[in-house]
């Protein structure tokens, strides 16, 4: 692990990096961040990434595809970020009421897939509006621990089997 206060970035904006490698960890981390380095960065950072990469990936490519706007304006992007995460919020409510009626085989058809509660949602929406359905009453979101969605059972038994950084309590050189 390196840590490196008072880094510039993007000409004038100051912040701290840190950068760490661990065996058996596909690719090493890299973190900038305006607050003090440490450990329990990269305790934090794992936290946080298991629910920031996958949000990526539907913007990107997975759910949204908003790179096949094309909008440069800053406005008109933020205001599409902005319908995107409504209907993100709607979508993972759809999904957690497929959940909690215990009707996810009908819409997620593969016992072991588990697809998230995003795409769970859309589908579940897809097929309400398939069959000219009303969409169920909208209750606030429960604060519940729902179980990680995997694509495979061999990807839940890789999770399973990655070094965290909540667990590391100290480096060696």
């Amino acid at each position: 692990m390196y840590l490196f206060s008072g880094v510039k970035v993007l000409g004038d904006v100051e912040c701290n990096l840190g950068t760490a490698n661990c065996r058996g960890v596909k690719e090493p981390w890299a973190v900038l961040t305006n607050t003090p380095l440490s450990l329990q960065t990269f305790q934090l950072y794992g936290k946080r990434f298991g629910g920031i990469e996958p949000r990526f990936k539907d913007y990107k490519s997975g759910t949204f595809d908003i790179l096949r706007s094309k909008i440069r304006d800053a406005k008109a992007l933020s205001n599409l970020l902005m319908m995107i995460e409504i209907a993100e919020i709607l979508a993972i409510r759809l999904g957690l009421i497929v959940i909690e009626t215990r009707s996810r085989s009908k819409i997620d058809w593969h016992g072991e897939r588990g697809l998230s509660l995003l795409q769970l949602g859309i589908r579940a929406m897809k097929s309400l509006c398939h069959q000219a359905r009303l969409i169920p009453l909208l209750t606030p979101i429960p604060w519940v621990k729902i179980p990680p969605a995997c694509a495979s059972i061999k990807k839940l038994a890789k999770l399973e089997r990655r070094i965290e950084f909540s667990k590391v309590m100290s480096f060696s050189y």
